[in-house]
């Protein structure tokens, strides 16, 4: 069960010891809510203008440092318009510059469509939060249908390798430039260098729509896609099914491997979630219904059902476990120098999920997320129920411990006396040893906003390389929300990266 704002939970003797890389750390006490400390210099913006921001510092001295109390807002980036935005995550390039991705200049809420103003945006913080430049590209709406103008929409997310440079995957409708040539409607993949300029673009197959994205030290890229090919007479329909796909770092197609193979009746294998480690090893987690399908292998379910699993260096499967007795998904997955596999997500449905002899029911009246902990062979270390919440990510630390961060509904606000968790989400972050020991959990407090929209949501998740744990998290939010460097208010819904202490 997750813990109030600023409260640190207590660690307990480890049952299942890690390797030696692994081996948790000594928790420190926890000097209360983020951010009551006071504030430092707070950084300095660009001069980006719309697009930049200048960071809002928690204690300390506004980032360059992470000592202080655990899991302490360092600094908060909120780079506030008067229209809506999304975010699409946020990577760590190994020099510890910051990365994010942003849709600007949304319309409506719960979209990511707009007209004249619609960019994608991206933004390179340095490690103390200030805006080293931002990148606005913008997307033209696609050709008249008859009377009929659409909007343009585009959405992205965004990976790093170790020498900086910045890639982007994504869906389009209209037509966007990253420097070279134009891409029209459908899902594409971009490279840009470290301070943001274009070296490469392409375009996806039709019919690929992605999912997830992450970045090896040398460039390479994986992209986790749904597919839907052509029509099938013979079956009536059009078979679906979820890849993963490497490129090179000239954006070149190394590999694809099908995941659960094409299936009708509404029957698919998503890829949520992908990370990649140093020898090329892909984690991967999503959901499935109808038949999950490996070569011989053949797993059913009933429901839609969460899926963990590790790909070789070539594409080839390694190990795979599915949860069919669960409804579900896994949207988050990380792996630590040793290969240890890290994934969360949730169970939205009635079910329960089995992991190193842990039954985790179902039994919150909403969704309810997980934590599950894997050997490099698959084997089974811990599992543990997170408590009624929703839309996880995750991050690993290659040394040994992990942040998992989301939506919470088991924290009583103090500030709001009488009023159900259940009706009451906030916005949460946890940091664990990967041998199961809690370090801390922080809840970042959501006050009262419009009645009619609620956007509120983690889009991403990193650590810090060097930072002995810290972390930095980027998502949006619709209602005035204490970060730990105060109270912000939004305009519409607004997007923001922070980063933590270990």
């Amino acid at each position: 069960m997750l813990l109030g704002a600023g409260c640190s939970s207590s660690p307990a003797p480890a049952s299942d010891p890690p390797p030696a890389s692994e081996a948790p750390s000594t928790p420190q006490p926890d000097a209360g809510r983020p951010g009551d400390a006071g504030s430092g210099d707070g950084g300095a913006s660009d001069g980006g203008g719309r697009d930049a921001g200048s960071p809002d510092a928690g204690a300390g001295d506004g980032g360059a440092a992470d000592a202080g109390p655990q899991g302490q807002t360092r600094w908060l980036h909120h780079p506030s318009e008067p229209k809506h935005e999304v975010s699409g995550g946020v990577a760590v390039s190994d020099a510890g510059s910051i990365f994010s991705v942003a849709t600007h200049g949304v319309e409506a809420a719960y979209s990511t469509a707009g007209e004249t103003e619609l960019r994608l945006v991206v933004t390179r913080l340095e490690p103390d939060g200030r805006v080293a430049w931002t990148r606005a590209f913008p997307v033209s709406r696609p050709p008249p249908t008859g009377d009929i103008q659409d909007s343009g929409s585009v959405q992205a997310r965004v990976a790093a390798d170790a020498a900086g440079n910045v890639y982007l995957a994504g869906q389009l409708r209209g037509s966007v430039s990253f420097g070279g040539a134009t891409l029209t409607s459908g899902g594409f993949l971009a490279g840009l260098t470290p301070a943001g300029e274009h070296r490469w673009s392409v375009a996806l197959p039709a019919g690929y729509e992605v999912g997830a994205l992450a970045a090896d030290g040398a460039g390479n890229t994986y992209v986790g896609v749904q597919v839907q090919g052509a029509y099938q007479p013979d079956t009536q329909c059009y078979p679906t099914d979820g890849r993963v796909a490497k490129f090179d770092a000239q954006g070149a197609r190394v590999w694809e491997t099908s995941i659960g193979g094409a299936q009708c009746d509404g029957h698919r294998a998503e890829v949520r979630a992908l990370s990649v480690d140093a020898s090329g090893r892909v984690a991967l987690g999503g959901a499935f219904s109808g038949e999950l399908r490996f070569g011989e292998q053949r797993y059913r379910t009933t429901a839609f059902s969460p899926y963990l699993a590790v790909l070789g260096a070539q594409g080839g499967l390694a190990w795979l476990q599915p949860f069919s007795s669960a409804s579900g998904a896994v949207t988050g997955v990380g792996q630590s120098a040793k290969g240890t596999v890290a994934a969360t997500g949730t169970q939205y449905a009635a079910g329960h999920l089995d992991w190193a002899g842990t039954r985790l029911d179902k039994t919150a009246p909403t969704d309810q997320i997980f934590l599950l902990v894997a050997e490099r062979d698959g084997k089974a270390r811990w599992a543990k129920d997170l408590g009624a919440g929703e839309r996880p990510v995750l991050a690993v630390e290659p040394l040994g411990s992990l942040v998992v961060g989301g939506l919470t509904r088991t924290y009583e606000d103090p500030q709001r006396p009488g009023v159900d968790p259940l009706n009451d989400p906030h916005l949460f972050a946890s940091r664990f040893n990967l041998d199961g020991t809690p370090l801390w959990t922080h809840v970042f407090p959501r006050g009262d906003g419009r009645p009619d929209l609620f956007a509120e949501e983690l889009k991403g998740a990193a650590m810090v390389p060097g930072g002995a744990g810290a972390s930095v998290l980027a998502g949006q939010f619709s209602a005035p929300t204490d970060f730990g460097t105060g109270t912000r208010t939004p305009a519409e819904t607004d997007v923001f990266v922070l980063r933590l202490a270990p």
